[in-house]
């Protein structure tokens, strides 16, 4: 019962992540995509469907720098 419990949790934590960055940021830094790689990798070790590998594979596509980051090199 606590896998399962665990797996709704990080599941929930992935989703919540994906929106946020995916929806609203659009971008996710290097630390934070890190933080929920491993989250996603405790989450397939205990199971975890492939509902999360497509929200994962949307958040590796995302830029890894904020788009005036972005900028500051394309001027640079």
């Amino acid at each position: 019962m606590l896998v399962e419990s665990d797996k709704d949790s990080i599941k929930s934590y992935l989703t919540d992540k994906h929106h946020l960055y995916a929806y609203q940021i659009k971008w996710v830094d290097d630390y934070n995509l890190d933080c929920i790689e491993r989250r996603y990798v405790h989450y397939k070790k205990a199971g975890g469907n492939s509902y999360i590998d497509h929200l994962m594979e949307d958040l590796r596509l995302l830029p890894t720098q904020s788009p005036e980051q972005q900028g500051d090199k394309k001027e640079g």
